[in-house]
């Protein structure tokens, strides 16, 4: 709508350092926190669409934006690019949050041994050895199958990607992107 009145490289010029920033911001900048993470990801890619846009041959006008409708309703190639880029997303938030959960796993783990053997040379009781190192291994366990169940959604997501240009929507069951109908 205001493609005639922006300056391309005004826009170029504001957006790419933002986009360089954003390409920084890592799960340990955000917490591990999986939607700060993707909002994070997800403006990162908004920006460079629109950096896109200006590349691509309707940038001087005369064209409609690549995030036009075609009869109120998107099309299906374009239902399908925005579903895999959503998917592709979500993978790699999963990933971060995998990053991260495998490294309570790491903390958890290493900080059991050192609670043992402080706890041994403080001549601490056997059962409170005992106890200290059920509730840890409890612990590990929970990170533990956390990451399992994280890389396992994160495989399934890939899958789906791996099939690109295609893609096929049938990998997508049991996800939360299932379709319910055609895309």
């Amino acid at each position: 709508m205001f493609r005639e009145v922006v300056d391309p490289q005004h826009v170029r010029g504001r957006l790419q350092p933002l986009i360089e920033a954003l390409k920084g911001i890592d799960g340990e900048a955000v917490f591990y926190d999986g939607d700060l993470f993707e909002l994070c990801a997800g403006l990162m890619l908004h920006c460079e669409a629109i950096i896109d846009q200006l590349d691509s041959p309707h940038a001087n006008g005369g064209g409609e934006s690549s995030f036009s409708s075609d009869q109120g309703g998107l099309s299906q190639a374009a239902s399908v690019k925005d579903l895999a880029l959503d998917v592709g997303l979500r993978a790699l938030t999963l990933r971060m949050m995998f990053e991260g959960e495998f490294k309570l796993f790491e903390s958890v783990v290493s900080r059991l041994e050192t609670d043992l053997n402080d706890l041994k040379f403080s001549g601490a009781s056997s059962e409170k050895i005992q106890a200290c190192e059920t509730h840890a291994r409890a612990s590990a366990e929970a990170h533990k199958d956390n990451c399992r169940e994280l890389k396992d959604r994160i495989d399934r997501l890939e899958l789906f990607m791996a099939t690109a240009p295609n893609y096929d929507l049938a990998l997508l069951a049991g996800t939360e992107f299932q379709q319910t109908q055609e895309v």
